[in-house]
């Protein structure tokens, strides 16, 4: 019996659907993809040499342009939305042609209404009761088929002997466009504009753009005839056009022929999922563990197997477990009509990559997979596909340890966990290891203790050694220095901090802070002292920390080294840097993702610097001369800046961001500045920025938002006017880019603010009452709040609540004195009950006796 959508099924994993909205918008601006060849006729071009052939002519037919799709289905799964997404509709264009007629005795316009979006109905089950067991009766589509219409041009026009990847108008984009055209008369285009969120088409709140079109053609795929002159079914994008007031632009396209798995994996393109078979056959990918690889062609594609447990998350069809402790007898029931799956990693603390694991069986949909039992996923996020079988997006860690999907060999009941091999162990010491891709102990240990069943058990083990984290720390120059909150040379700091234990239990942990020398500092305490530690707690340091930097010291920034020891031969460095006269805590700024299921790569990087006799600038990209990432959304900001009738902001900056043009772009950074505590909104340098966003879904800025792009040659100064903004203002440097090609990144450096004062946390000043940000955010564990109080005799208090408004932490309360209250709390990350805060979004209020109110948000992670 296939599960049935209901509206409390709707309704209850709406928030879990939000994500995959995202990965909709961030397929739109992907490369095209395609169903992968039918194995039969990958072996039938492999035994005639024709392989290498055909990799190449899809690398080619990437080079020709197929990269930038464009058209947006957002709020087909939108979060929080009333109207159940299987209200939207889906567009199906039928199309033949002079020289290649559509067979309509075998496939009348009913048969593709019947294919994709009946229910329950049609004999091995239609495209949407496909997603609707797969997202278990969460998510559904329904649709309108035109009747066949007659193309202008000859299928041979279109194909062009190169499986319609060729240069357009001779491709599949010009076939495509030509069936838009010859549909308007009979196609109300603005009824398919649905992705609003009140779920009516056309309706206003739309993003102006159809949302999901397919386009089928007369006659079979090159994916099942391995032949050049018919087309390969595939999701790309048309030049846009203009029809009933909305834009026509991505599409699929398959076949007359084709069975459910062609059109429900091209769906998955269109809902952001990329392949996860190797495009150059020259290993398996996934094999045939998911409908976006080789499992498309289940039952000769008419039976495709479920998602695999990644692309589940990735489409909010489920929401993965990520154990932070170690765990016994750990249920899995089968995936198949249960919403289970784990990630695993060290300490809980996945970042881009982990484990994955889910017990497949062969009922319902995976019917036809080759095995069954647990199969754990070796995912990567760095990486952008399945094309290097050693090192992939997603690999399947095979426990018979043979690897015969990385020699191409295809999927087998050796794969799954105990498996034909019996194998009931995944640990650093099996075949396959659980170690990561730099072959570095995890400490991940999966124990399997029940053979392959519909409930399946393990043990799971995710640590096995403390991690120690340096959570937060402050500078304090008020005896020792001029009090302005910043290292200057002559003075003398103390630096308070917090360590936090994301491991397992340590005993006595020591900390020893050092310096490399060479930069003018005399550490005059170096020792302190944390206590004990348990799993997931938190300490500050007794006594604080002390230095001194000479008077002549000429330094950009303070190296500095905290080496913490402990019980069980524990030793751990954590670095950290401390600048020089930095009035305007450049080297303490915050940063945090601006938008929901973004990312944020903002980081101290030593790749670039435009200081004399500096190594170091803010960067917003990947580590080291990395790229930043697809589906990026990041803020650098800075502390609160008392701005006055003549205060000018000037910073240094070198990008390297994907642009069209010289005046166009697909990503790139604007500044942003947020008034008396108000909401961030756009402010323009002097001479403006250099281009424009790109009309783009998958962007986090509105299309036409003016930004800086392109690839500089040389540093560029910026002057921004912040004359009588207000007393106070925070600035932030915003990076936003879309899910496709990525680049170098933004670098930021020298930044200075003329004829203006800054609020640094840990002393504050000004007489404005505020709350500063807490740094850092999100966190680990500790984290600081700093706030000042003009007035003096005022009664507040400082607390910490939860999403449900209960009350954490109370973290600080009294009155104020004679000259108010400017102080900087630290919060060690334990409730008032003295335990560790769980992970998730809190609040801190801080309530002033007859002034009012003041929140902040704080994301703490483990």
């Amino acid at each position: 019996m296939r599960p049935r959508i209901t509206a409390e099924a709707r309704h209850g994993i709406a928030a879990a659907l939000a994500f995959a909205a995202l990965l909709l918008l961030g397929f739109l601006t992907q490369s095209a993809q395609a169903v992968s060849l039918h194995p039969d006729i990958v072996q039938q071009l492999r035994e005639e040499g024709r392989l290498a052939e055909h990799v190449e002519s899809m690398i080619l037919a990437r080079a020709r342009g197929v990269n930038q799709p464009l058209g947006s289905a957002a709020g087909w799964l939108r979060s929080g939305d009333a109207m159940a997404a299987t209200e939207r509709q889906a567009l199906v264009i039928l199309v033949d042609f002079d020289d290649n007629v559509a067979d309509q005795g075998d496939y009348p316009q009913q048969h593709y209404w019947d294919l994709l979006f009946s229910e329950e109905t049609y004999p091995a089950g239609s495209m949407r009761d496909y997603y609707i067991e797969n997202s278990y009766g969460a998510f559904g589509v329904t649709g309108v088929v035109t009747v066949w219409i007659r193309m202008p041009e000859s299928y041979d026009y279109y194909v062009d002997g190169q499986a319609g990847f060729g240069s357009y108008p001779h491709n599949a984009q010009k076939l495509a466009e030509d069936a838009v055209v010859a549909a308007d008369p009979d196609v109300d285009f603005s009824q398919f504009d649905n992705d609003g969120p009140d779920g009516i088409p056309n309706s206003g709140d739309d993003d102006g753009i159809v949302d999901a079109l397919f386009v089928v053609h007369a006659g079979p795929g090159r994916e099942t005839t391995g032949s050049d002159n018919d087309i390969h079914s595939h999701a790309w994008s048309m030049p846009p056009q203009s029809v009933d007031g909305v834009t026509t632009s991505s599409y699929s396209m398959e076949p007359e022929d084709g069975e459910r798995g062609v059109f429900g994996h091209e769906f998955g393109h269109v809902l952001g999922l990329p392949d996860l078979y190797d495009t150059d056959y020259s290993s398996s990918g996934i094999g045939s563990w998911g409908m976006m690889s080789g499992g498309s062609w289940g039952n000769g594609g008419r039976t495709p197997v479920h998602f695999c447990a990644w692309s589940k998350m990735k489409l909010g069809f489920l929401d993965p477990v990520i154990p932070e402790t170690n765990l016994t007898d750990v249920e899995f029931p089968r995936v198949e009509d249960h919403a289970v799956a784990y990630i695993v990693w060290t300490n809980g603390l996945p970042d881009n990559e982990y484990f994955m694991i889910e017990n497949r069986q062969q009922v319902l949909d995976d019917a036809y997979i080759d095995g069954a039992g647990l199969v754990i996923y070796h995912v990567d996020e760095n990486v952008s596909g399945n094309q290097n079988e050693w090192h992939p997006l997603v690999m399947v860690e095979q426990a018979d340890g043979l690897y015969n999907l990385q020699a191409g060999e295809g999927a087998d009941d050796g794969d799954p966990y105990p498996g034909s091999s019996g194998n009931y162990e995944f640990s650093a010491t099996s075949d396959p290891s659980s170690n990561d891709y730099n072959n570095a102990p995890t400490q991940i240990t999966v124990l399997i203790n029940t053979p392959s069943g519909d409930l399946m058990e393990a043990d799971i083990t995710v640590e096995t050694l403390p991690n120690l984290l340096l959570t937060a720390w402050q500078l304090d120059d008020a005896a020792g220095g001029n009090g302005n909150g910043c290292l200057d040379p002559g003075e003398s700091i103390l630096i308070p901090t917090a360590i936090s234990n994301v491991g397992t239990d340590i005993l006595g942990v020591t900390g020893t802070l050092t310096e490399p020398g060479g930069q003018g500092v005399t550490i005059d305490q170096a020792l302190s002292a944390y206590g004990d530690l348990p799993a997931d707690a938190s300490a500050e340091g007794t006594p604080d920390y002390a230095l001194t930097l000479n008077a002549g010291a000429v330094i950009e920034a303070v190296t500095l080294n905290l080496n913490l020891t402990g019980s069980e031969r524990h030793d751990q460095d954590l670095g950290f840097l401390i600048g020089v006269s930095d009035t305007l805590g450049f080297f303490s700024w915050g940063h945090e993702i601006v938008s929901a299921n973004y990312s944020d790569q903002w980081h101290i990087s030593t790749q670039r610097n435009h200081t004399p006799g500096g190594q170091y600038c803010w960067k917003f990209g990947g580590a080291g001369s990395g790229n930043y990432n697809d589906l990026a959304d990041g803020a650098l900001e800075t502390q609160l800046i008392n701005v006055g009738e003549n205060t000018t902001l000037r910073f240094w900056h070198w990008i390297e961001a994907e642009d069209q043009g010289a005046t166009e772009a697909w990503d790139g950074g604007v500044l942003e500045v947020s008034i008396e505590g108000g909401a961030y909104t756009e402010i323009t340098p002097v001479g403006g920025y250099t281009h424009t966003i790109i009309s783009n879904p998958a962007s986090p800025f509105a299309p036409g938002r003016p930004c800086f792009s392109g690839h500089s040659a040389e540093w560029v100064e910026i002057e921004v006017d912040l004359s009588n903004l207000g007393a106070w203002v925070q600035l932030r440097w915003r990076f936003g880019s879309d899910g496709a090609a990525t680049d170098g990144g933004w670098f930021i450096d020298d930044v200075a603010v003329e004829g203006a004062t800054t609020a640094v946390p840990g002393i504050m000043a000004g007489a404005r009452l505020w709350l500063s940000k807490p740094m850092p955010n999100p966190a680990s564990g500790a984290a600081s709040f700093a706030f000042n109080i003009p007035a003096a005799g005022v009664s507040y208090r400082l607390d910490l609540y939860d999403l449900s408004g209960r009350l954490v932490r109370s973290l600080a309360r009294g009155t104020t004195p004679a000259d108010g209250a400017q102080r900087s709390v630290l919060w060690n990350g334990l409730t008032d009950g003295g335990h560790p805060a769980s992970a998730g979004l809190y609040f801190a209020r801080l309530s002033v006796e007859g002034a009012g109110v003041w929140t902040r948000k704080l994301m703490v992670v483990h």
